[in-house]
């Protein structure tokens, strides 16, 4: 479901309803257009989970720092919000979420 949420806000982005730079933009297209986990958040398909377990972590803080910049409009923020939640599950292992 989170995907489907994803894609909701790219299309919003593409009707200019939500205004990201153009490395966020970047980042959300290549984030729905990956066909596996380790392409969602590198260009290695190959990564093990751990790396790719990193990498999320990474993308996580990223959108979180965007999440709390002062050039992120209020709708921006709140794609930020779902995309670090997906990056954080991402992240985090099965033992760790049921934890």
């Amino acid at each position: 479901m989170q995907l489907v949420r994803l894609a909701r806000w790219w299309g919003r982005s593409g009707d200019g309803e939500v205004e990201l730079p153009a490395d966020e933009r970047d980042d959300l297209r290549g984030m729905l257009s990956a066909e596996s986990a380790p392409q969602r958040v590198g260009p290695d398909g190959s990564a093990s989970e751990q790396d790719v377990r990193e990498a999320a972590h990474r993308r996580a803080l990223s959108w979180r720092a965007f999440e709390s910049s002062a050039h992120a409009s209020p709708m921006a923020r709140r794609l930020a919000a779902d995309l670090v939640r997906f990056y954080e599950r991402m992240s985090t292992t099965d033992e760790e979420r049921a934890a």
